[in-house]
């Protein structure tokens, strides 16, 4: 037993490419399950960890109206409640950058043992007072720490004291554990954000939320059936609690509103009976003011005739002075007219005299011009002909110059002419000649036409001097005259100045007597003008005060009727008033009386937008976890038991040794299961320990792009761990113990003898004569050892295959996950744009706004209910029912039609068309039943009439004409489909402009909606590369371990084919052609494969509210085969040096 115990050691180290290849199979499988296992799971236990670190609620409480804190108290009472702390929160809009964002804003919970939900503060500091907050880091903002904030309430709520807050820090909360914040009923429909302030910052006086941890369910996770049932237990305690509870809150409510009524009736009347009593005194003093006003007036009638009897005397005596006046200074103008007639006669005397002097002045002016003109004009010709005579002189001097120096320039051009004969032209002496002559001729010149310019001077002169004589022989006779004239006129000016002389001293005598008697006539007028002024004096003043009197009569008058109006005015808006009041009064106790029973929201974490998404996202994972390592294990089952068969029937002889020696088959076949029971404990520890370690936090840290959480402490789940060693063990065991029992089942003596090679025999490719004679002999060799090994083929086409249909499936899943966004955002709905609509409906700006084509292109009205539709048998799902405003233009909207033909659907006003999932999942077919929930929620049965492919959520498309006659009520339009034609850099914009219309409670844009969900789903991107990453590892292993047992298998065939004269390369492509022939075959039965395994696994990873599409793209069956192919050419680069260690001589040795 010694011997057999080395042997079975021995058996470990000789075949190390053999136990390297079932360690990695092996290793791989059970990492892969073990850790695609474990990712859900550790990936809950890690959100609940930080939940409950962070101490989440378990149930939220939100009522319509409001909560007391006799509501709270009643809540930390019930039965099965741990805490309940009651809060603030309310949905604002504010603007944040270039947008205009939705935000909630939430009270920060009180500092305490049991202070729920809360924050984690990542950077800068809490609030300190009531106007500073803390927004949520999980979005890129441009907002930094410091900045304010401006907040808009909506509806006309006031319940901030402060709506500008400064922002001192960033935070997480864990009611916000995904990207995703949830929707909101103002702006877009979509939360933008959230921040936290300090309760004091609320103006409320009830408490909008409360929140409630169950006693015991943080000991167990969040994601178990227990936390559900204890949650669950909370829940239906708190909602009858809430039903309890109504009646009390509301006579809360109404008793203090009742009180303030009944305050503000009070007030009302006792201001009635005071503004009736002012108005009764007011109209007393209007009535005293107007007697006084009409005996005034008596009074001042009186005065006024008074006034008339002084004016009539008064103007009497003013006509006697004007009669005296008019007299007086009509003889004062007759005596004026006689002085400015002799005043005239002087002063026309002294004119002539004045203008006879200046007209002798001015002779004699003229005359001494003439003469100086005369004696001018002489002077200029003298000087202008001594100017000639020196430009004759200088003349004659430039020409005998030039006389003088005529010889030497006549000598002067004869030497140029002799250079330039010799040829000597350009020299300097010629240069210099030329100057000379060249100066002569220009000197000659200026003599020319300074004798020419001396002539004209001088004939210019000539003629000057003739104009003179002319001139001054033609005025002596005129100057002669003009003295003789000259002395006449002096003598006539002195006999007209004695003439004036004596006419003045006349007129000056009979001036003053005339003056002396108008002056005496003056006096007179003069006193009786003083007497006149003063009587006038008098009346005026009497006058005066009358009209004084009238004045202040007319101010009273006026005083008095605008009192009067006003105090009709006053009493009017009293009593309008007090009706107002009295209306207001009315209402509110009508209102009053028509408080509805306030209702109770109870909400566990599956109705919180993160904690739910997470869920799917977890339970996704965990589909997929079953699913994939399956494939897995089935593809390693498949290359451990071939190499554990190949490995069996290598040692065939030496079984047949043991047998012969007396070793028992259980003996024999324990060295075969020790060594596979090791090479599968330490593959699947260390796969099983690789697995938990890598792949959860790879598959969390994908998951984190949508979800705040902390890190993954990544750790073995001993469950799965376990579970996963035992299957890729007992795989193993099982496959090896299947190898040995097929040998061990031979008899001693053939197991004694080499397995006889199989026959020879002809395969199906020769009886195909045209094609085979056209294959070469390279092709047929490898036809003929494709098929003659059929187990090697089978086993190698299924192994590729299998790896080929797992890429294929990632692909899959992935090109899955990217086109329900397209699909049913782009190609089943044909509309961009979504409004909700408040009670009210589209008012007529809003439809002014969607009936600009510049705006809209189409739109059309529309009801939606979220509601349980179910099936005759009460199978039932969540769904929205749909009613189009009209029937015929739903096609226009939503593309009706089949997902596998393409077919239209049909939609006319008696039709019922439900979405694929929902007749799937509830088993509805055309022509069956579907039940839906009217208004009032009374279930009403509809015929189906159409099945249409949807991807998102569940719809019912009903007909307003069905809907009404099976229901009896005409639905009421909530919402708006439109088609923008705006880009989308204005949708901000157009959302804004339709929010502030009336009606109009939310605007949704269908590519906010795209990306929504697109950050939803982005994580199994990453999922799908890791599980292709996987399948690509396996098929490498694959192929490395079949084309391993290949060459060990055939490596006499080798050998002898070196010794043919085989090159190396020549032999390996013996094996390659074999290897690439069996991958295509593989590559083939794998995208069949794979399609089936995609249809498998996107039917497990959906979730109920989603379809995923089946279509897979042609670049990822491309994608496939190229991996596969790659992985194919690695294995054969890799194997290459396993040829050339072939020794031929050892190969070709007997083995008898």
């Amino acid at each position: 037993m010694k011997a057999y115990g080395k042997s079975i050691l021995r058996s470990f180290f000789h075949s190390g490419r053999r136990f390297f290849a079932i360690f990695a199979i092996v290793a791989l499988g059970a990492g892969f399950f073990a850790g695609i296992s474990s990712a859900a799971p550790q990936m809950r236990s890690t959100v609940d960890g930080y939940l409950d670190q962070q101490n989440t609620m378990d149930v939220e409480l939100l009522s319509t109206l409001g909560f007391s804190e006799q509501d709270v108290q009643a809540v930390q009472k019930s039965q099965g409640v741990q805490a309940a702390t009651p809060s603030y929160v309310e949905d604002v809009m504010s603007r944040i950058g270039e947008s205009d964002v939705s935000v909630r804003v939430h009270a920060l919970p009180q500092n305490g043992a049991n202070v729920m939900n809360r924050p984690v503060l990542i950077s800068g500091r809490w609030p300190k007072n009531g106007q500073e907050c803390v927004l949520d880091s999980q979005r890129l903002m441009p907002i930094s720490l410091g900045d304010s904030i401006t907040l808009q309430e909506q509806n006309g709520q006031k319940n901030l004291k402060y709506t500008k807050l400064k922002v001192v820090g960033l935070i997480q909360s864990p009611l916000y554990v995904s990207f995703s914040l949830g929707t909101t009923n103002i702006g877009n429909g979509q939360l933008g954000h959230y921040l936290y302030v300090l309760p004091q910052t609320f103006s409320s006086s009830a408490y909008s939320c409360m929140y409630v941890t169950a006693k015991n369910a943080k000991e167990v996770s969040a994601f178990t059936e227990d936390y559900q049932t204890k949650v669950s237990a909370v829940c239906s305690t708190l909602t009858s609690l809430g039903k309890t509870r109504a009646p009390l809150r509301r006579s809360e409510v109404t008793a203090s509103a009742q009180k303030k009524l009944d305050a503000s009736r009070k007030t009302y009347e006792t201001q009635k009976m005071d503004a009736q009593k002012q108005l009764a005194s007011a109209q007393k003093k209007l009535t005293t003011a107007e007697t006084q006003i009409a005996a005034n007036e008596k009074k001042l009638a009186e005065a006024r005739r008074q006034t008339a009897a002084g004016e009539k005397q008064l103007t009497q005596a003013k006509t006697q002075y004007q009669q005296g006046l008019t007299e007086y200074t009509a003889q004062k103008k007759q005596a004026e007219s006689r002085f400015t007639a002799a005043e005239e006669q002087l002063r026309s005397g002294r004119e002539a005299l004045a203008q006879a002097q200046q007209k002798l002045m001015a002779s004699r002016a003229e005359l001494t011009s003439q003469e100086a003109k005369l004696s001018d004009a002489k002077t200029e010709l003298a000087a202008q002909k001594q100017k000639l005579t020196a430009a004759q002189t200088q003349l004659e001097q430039s020409r005998q110059k030039l006389k003088g120096a005529s010889t030497a320039v006549e000598q002067a051009r004869a030497a140029l002419a002799q250079l330039e004969t010799a040829g000597q032209g350009a020299s300097t002496e010629a240069a210099a000649l030329r100057e000379q002559i060249e100066a002569y001729d220009k000197g000659t010149q200026q003599l020319a036409a300074s004798e020419k310019e001396l002539n004209e001077n001088r004939e210019k002169w000539q003629r000057a001097q003739e104009q003179y004589e002319k001139q001054a022989a033609a005025a002596q006779p005129k100057l002669q005259a003009a003295h003789k004239k000259l002395a006449e006129g002096e003598t006539q000016i002195s006999a007209q100045k004695a003439k004036l002389a004596s006419g003045g001293t006349a007129y000056q005598s009979q001036k003053q007597r005339t003056e002396q008697q108008l002056a005496e006539a003056a006096q007179k007028l003069s006193a009786a003008k003083t007497q006149i002024q003063r009587n006038t004096q008098k009346l005026a003043a009497a006058k005066a005060e009358t009209e004084a009197g009238q004045k202040k009569l007319n101010a009273a008058s006026v005083e008095v009727r605008k009192n009067r109006a006003a105090f009709e005015k006053s009493r009017t808006q009293t009593q309008e008033k007090l009706a107002a009041a009295e209306k207001q009064l009315t209402n509110g106790e009508q209102q009053l009386r028509q408080v509805k029973m306030p209702v109770w929201y109870v909400l566990d974490r599956d109705k919180n937008v993160g904690f739910h998404s997470f869920t799917l996202d977890a339970d996704r994972m965990q589909s997929i976890s079953r699913l994939f390592p399956a494939f897995f294990f089935l593809v390693a089952a498949l290359v451990v038991l071939t190499t554990m068969t190949r490995m069996v029937e290598e040692e065939r002889i030496e079984i047949g040794a043991y047998k012969a020696m007396g070793f028992s088959e259980r003996s024999i076949a324990r060295r075969y299961l020790l060594y596979a029971l090791l090479v599968s404990v330490l593959g699947s520890v260390t796969g099983v320990v690789i697995g938990c370690l890598t792949l959860p936090p790879v598959c969390w840290n994908a998951y984190r792009i949508m979800y705040s959480a902390p890190p993954m402490t990544a750790h073995v789940v001993p469950f799965y761990a376990l579970i996963g060693c035992l299957l890729a063990v007992g795989v193993t065991l099982l496959s090896t113990w299947g190898a040995c029992r097929a040998v061990l089942c031979e008899k001693t003596a053939a197991l004694l003898q080499p397995k006889a090679p199989k026959p020879g025999r002809r395969i199906l490719l020769e009886r195909l004569t045209p094609l085979w004679k056209h294959m070469n002999f390279t092709a047929k060799v490898t036809a003929r050892n494709l098929f003659r090994y059929k187990k090697r083929l089978i086993m190698t086409v299924v192994g590729i295959a299998g790896c080929t249909g797992l890429i294929l499936t990632g692909f899959g899943i992935r090109d899955s996950v990217r086109h329900v966004v397209y699909d049913q955002y782009y190609s089943v709905n044909q509309y961009n744009t979504v409004i909700s609509l408040q009670d009210g409906g589209l008012s007529t700006g809003a439809k002014r706004i969607m009936q600009d084509s510049s705006q809209f292109q189409k739109w059309m009205l529309y009801t939606n209910r979220s509601v349980d539709i179910s099936n005759p048998s009460g199978t039932s799902m969540t769904g929205n029912l749909m009613v189009p405003q009209n029937a015929a233009g739903l096609q226009k909207f939503v593309h009706l039609r089949d997902r596998r033909t393409h077919a239209p659907v049909a939609f006319g006003s008696n039709s019922v068309v439900v979405t694929e999932k929902l007749a799937d999942r509830l088993g509805l077919r055309v022509g069956g039943h579907v039940v839906v929930p009217d208004g009032s929620g009374k279930k009403r049965t509809f015929t189906v009439t159409g099945i249409t492919e949807n991807y998102i959520y569940h719809y019912v498309y009903i007909a307003p004409a069905v809907y009404q006659k099976v229901t009896g009520e005409t639905p009421k339009t909530n919402g708006v489909w439109a088609s923008t034609v705006q880009p989308q850099s204005a949708h901000e914009t157009l959302s804004r402009k339709l929010t502030q219309q009336s009606g109009v409670q939310t605007v949704a844009f269908l590519d906010d909606i795209t990306a929504t969900f697109d950050n939803m789903i982005r994580a199994l991107d990453v999922i799908v590369l890791v599980l292709i990453l996987c399948a690509g590892m396996l098929s490498f292993v694959v192929l490395y371990n079949l084309t391993n047992i290949n060459i060990t298998e055939r490596t006499r065939e080798m050998a002898t084919l070196r010794v043919l004269g085989f090159y190396e390369r020549e032999s390996a492509a013996y094996i390659y052609r074999e290897t690439t022939v069996l991958t295509a075959l593989g590559c083939i039965g794998g995208l069949f494969l794979g399609v089936l395994m995609h249809h498998a696994v996107i039917a497990t990873v959906e979730i109920d509210m989603c379809m995923f599409p089946r279509t897979i793209d042609p670049l990822s069956y491309l994608w496939s085969v190229l991996l596969t192919a790659a992985f194919t050419a690695a294995v054969d680069l890799l194997m290459y040096p396993r040829f050339q260690k072939i020794n031929m001589v050892e190969s070709l040795k007997s083995v008898d």
